[in-house]
C-alpha cells in the first residue's frame, strides 16, 4: 500500500485521484520533496503525492 506524503491531503486512488510514485532519479526525487514543503521527511519507494 503506497504511503501519501502530503500534509492534510485526503486524496486517494479510491477516490479516483491519479496517484503518482516519486522518482527514482535522486535529483528529480529531490525536486518534489521539496515542493510538498515538508520539513524532516524522507521519502521511501511506497511514497505516493496525488494529481492535484
Amino acid at each position: 500500500m503506497p504511503g501519501y506524503c502530503v500534509p492534510n491531503c485526503k486524496n486517494s486512488a479510491s477516490k479516483e485521484f491519479l496517484m503518482k510514485h516519486f522518482p527514482r532519479n535522486p535529483d528529480k526525487r529531490v525536486q518534489w520533496i521539496v515542493n510538498i514543503l515538508r520539513a524532516n521527511w524522507i521519502s521511501t519507494d511506497s511514497s505516493c503525492i496525488c494529481e492535484v
